[in-house]
């Protein structure tokens, strides 16, 4: 309703978009462990990471360091439910930079928000919440790639393959 109202008639108000933003946001941070599955094993790289972090003769690449670095900071604030405040961060953070890069690049960011909500919000929210992240720094990097200035660009995208290394191919953007 909203994306067909902002059509036929443009609003500056940008509370309804606010309100979309945080019930998503609240969707996906509060979403139970069976909606998707990779949350088990989120769940427990979450409980063991002092463990794998611990361990000094083996290194594995699997986990990306902005990613470990948010796991271990959260791991520390909360003794309990730590599942859950990192679900929620990811959640908020992912939700937020992307309706703000809606609002930048389109011309009706309502419609925008429809078309990710149908698809992608289910994919990277609720299910792959590090590509998610990666994906919401793409389209932060995107808003000053438009406007010229490549090397934060670069430097935005270099920031998401902290959180996916499959951000690195973002950067064949650069091509276009």
């Amino acid at each position: 309703v909203l994306a067909v109202e902002y059509e036929l008639r443009p609003f500056e108000n940008i509370l309804p978009l606010v309100i979309c933003m945080v019930l998503l946001t609240f969707m996906a941070g509060f979403r139970g462990p069976d909606v998707g599955k990779d949350y088990e094993g989120y769940q427990y790289v979450f409980d063991t990471i002092y463990d794998m972090v611990g361990q000094k003769d083996i290194f594995v690449p699997i986990l990306e360091p902005g990613f470990t670095a948010i796991v271990l900071v959260f791991r520390t604030l909360f003794d309990t439910n730590y599942g859950l405040t990192i679900m929620l961060f990811f959640a908020l953070t992912s939700v937020v930079l992307k309706t703000i890069s809606f609002k930048e690049l389109s011309f009706n960011p309502y419609m925008v928000l429809l078309f990710y909500y149908s698809h992608f919000f289910f994919l990277h929210e609720m299910t792959q919440i590090r590509i998610g992240f990666a994906s919401a720094i793409f389209f932060i990097a995107l808003i000053y790639y438009l406007r010229g200035n490549k090397r934060l660009f670069i430097i935005l995208i270099l920031g998401a393959t902290f959180f996916h290394y499959s951000a690195l191919i973002y950067l064949v953007v650069l091509f276009f």
